[in-house]
């Protein structure tokens, strides 16, 4: 058998010690089967490895605020999986009795319409188009699309009642898109979006409309 020697290296998350009776069990059964070889050990993680503090190594806890950020965002998404209009139909029930209506002049329309029928003329950018490719969502965006935009009467009643908070309508629409592309990949059984997918989506939908929808809307967090 030609000369060498073996290094005997451990795994992560293994301490010295317990390193090193690994290491002497190792040499001793490979003299028992005849191995004379010199072992060398190579505990990379005590003496070659980076010396940390402790659970300064660790990342900081997340705070409260994230914590509710994040339990909101979670009920959010197991409303509108279950069902993807839910959030605009909320909108089309809110109280506008004591709100004032931008009445538009004769001959123009009402922002609220003219902002509808101008995301509901809307054909996907190239961003967008390159996003869904790299992940075969075209399909499930022309269905979801169909679905939310062309077919329910609901996202259109949700513009009207929304028309002093035309961003909360915007952003709605925009999750309700990605909802039911999340509802059709899970019962095609297809890889559904992933979280930070799906916020691209979201950013992708709403920049392209120039609707820009900057944190959570407030009429679903305080009014339902």
């Amino acid at each position: 058998m030609p000369d060498g020697t073996i290094i005997f290296v451990h795994g992560t998350g293994v301490r010295l010690k317990s390193f090193e009776g690994a290491s002497r069990n190792a040499a001793e059964r490979a003299a028992a089967a005849g191995i004379r070889k010199k072992f060398v050990p190579c505990a990379w993680g005590d003496v070659l490895g980076a010396q940390v503090d402790g659970l300064l190594s660790l990342p900081d806890p997340p705070t409260d605020r994230k914590l509710k950020d994040a339990e909101q965002d979670f009920a959010e998404w197991n409303w509108l999986l279950d069902d993807p209009l839910f959030e605009l139909y909320t909108l089309t029930i809110r109280d506008t009795s004591n709100r004032p209506r931008n009445i538009p002049r004769p001959g123009e329309k009402s922002k609220w319409l003219e902002l509808w029928e101008k995301i509901a003329a809307y054909e996907p950018s190239e961003e967008l188009r390159l996003l869904l490719e790299k992940n075969s969502y075209e399909r499930l965006w022309s269905e979801s699309w169909s679905r939310i935009v062309r077919v329910s009467p609901i996202p259109k009643l949700a513009f009207e009642a929304s028309a002093n908070e035309l961003p909360d309508a915007v952003r709605a629409l925009a999750r309700a898109l990605v909802a039911q592309i999340h509802v059709l990949a899970a019962e095609e059984g297809i890889p559904c979006p992933s979280r930070s997918l799906r916020d691209a989506l979201l950013s992708r939908t709403t920049l392209d409309w120039r609707q820009q929808v900057y944190g959570l809307g407030t009429f679903f967090l305080c009014e339902i």
